[in-house]
């Protein structure tokens, strides 16, 4: 999976856009060929009507069967709107279609704006038709159609990778440097070749024809070959800082402009725009202080920061495998080194600063022998448990839920636990908690 993560073609394996596409499209050409061959039909009404009915039913079935995650709904509801569109003769790509799915999966559920999969899913189609809108079809020459396809895909890897760029620093803290290189390279084979391959291999498999699935292994274990080269060269993944919510929200805002706003007078106002608030997104990124205390919902893992370096609770945690990783990204830490471990006398984790002291208990014993200690000691400023402590007199210092610490002592919740979730929860600083 680092892989091709590094070589950006990671969203291959989440069922979206993508493979919505390519199942569409394969349904479509079989049932198109089909009710070609019936001339009953054909007499009547054009085949590609028969064809795209029953390439949505099949659609709507892959859609059930994929588990119906919230970017495979935007990309079911997407192609259902291009059906539409083919079947009455209108523009299929568009802006009003893109914004159509996304207020009708935002209606269904708000708190999926807040999911990776809905954010990169609509800012790649949203920038894509954005692009391609003014483009007009024109009648060319051979080679200049082979030109027209190589600089199609290859502005649809640029543009995906740029409209997306900030929400994959956002959510994963890393960018892919090779990212259009792999998708240039890796997506033709994945769409040509093994996703056709598997398709038509599952079907065999039932009658006992296995070469079309034993071909596909051969071809990902290739192209899986080239995705290690790939990964492997110099400064293949960019650690991304953490980027504040006004910052991304500012981004975001740019972006919109670029795409919504028209030109006024021959003078570029939606680019004027966009970088006004881009750059601004990017001067609260450059500015944003680092945290220096880490820790999980549950609590069951944290982190400490010592000499630039980060500290764990624990060695292994596999209930939060991710965040050894997800948090050594946001230290600027290589991933996938060994995590150091702080040794906690007594089962109790002591961390100080110079602006704030936090005292950490994993285990109910030492919890019990110290929390009245914790809550007297004027000098301990936060409490933090794996265990739900309750105390009226020093409920100010017992922190809940995931969040980080910044040097100054400022907190900030992660996203399971904004205000609206827990409104009892106060970003205190040690002072005011004093």
């Amino acid at each position: 999976m680092q892989y091709w993560i590094a070589t950006g073609v990671g969203h291959v394996w989440s069922i979206s856009g993508f493979h919505m596409t390519l199942v569409s499209t394969w349904l479509f050409a079989f049932f198109y060929l089909i009710f070609r061959s019936i001339p009953k039909i054909t007499r009547k009404i054009p085949a590609r009507f028969p064809a795209i009915i029953f390439a949505w039913f099949g659609l709507l079935f892959y859609l059930l069967l994929s588990g119906i995650d919230v970017a495979t709904v935007r990309a079911f509801m997407m192609t259902s709107l291009i059906f539409i569109a083919f079947i009455f003769g209108r523009n299929a790509f568009s802006l009003r279609n893109v914004c159509i799915a996304f207020m009708a999966i935002f209606l269904i559920n708000p708190h999926y704006v807040m999911q990776p999969g809905f954010q990169l899913s609509f800012s790649a189609i949203f920038g894509l038709i954005w692009f391609f809108s003014e483009n007009s079809y024109k009648k060319l020459s051979f080679d200049k159609k082979i030109f027209r396809v190589i600089k199609a895909a290859t502005m649809t890897s640029i543009i995906a990778t740029l409209f997306t760029a900030p929400f994959v620093a956002a959510n994963f803290y890393s960018l892919p440097v090779y990212g259009l290189i792999g998708n240039l390279i890796l997506l033709p084979v994945f769409s040509f070749a093994i996703m056709p391959l598997v398709m038509i291999g599952t079907i065999g498999a039932l009658l006992g024809i296995m070469s079309p699935l034993i071909w596909s292994g051969e071809i990902y274990n290739w192209v899986l070959e080239i995705a290690n080269k790939i990964a492997e060269l110099p400064f293949a993944q960019i650690q991304t800082p953490s980027i504040p919510t006004i910052a991304l929200f500012l981004i975001i805002i740019g972006f919109l402009c670029l795409i919504f706003i028209n030109n006024y007078k021959k003078i570029r106002f939606n680019v004027i725009l966009f970088l006004t608030f881009f750059i601004s997104g990017l001067t609260i990124i450059t500015f944003n202080p680092r945290p220096i205390f880490y820790a999980t919902d549950d609590h069951e893992l944290i982190a400490f920061v010592k000499n630039g370096e980060l500290e764990f609770n624990k060695g292994r945690a596999s209930n939060h495998y991710f965040a050894f990783d997800s948090w050594k990204q946001l230290n600027f830490e290589p991933i996938g080194t060994t995590n150091k471990k702080r040794r906690c006398v007594k089962g109790v984790c002591i961390y100080k600063t110079k602006n704030w002291t936090l005292a950490y208990a994993q285990k109910y014993v030492p919890l019990s022998e110290n929390i009245v200690e914790f809550c007297r000691n004027p000098k301990i400023d936060f409490i933090v448990s794996y265990f739900d402590v309750k105390s009226e007199k020093c409920n100010h210092k017992i922190l809940r839920g995931g969040f980080v610490i910044y040097k100054s002592g400022r907190i900030k919740y992660t996203q399971s636990n904004r205000w609206w979730h827990t409104r009892h929860l106060q970003n205190i600083t040690p002072k005011l908690a004093q």
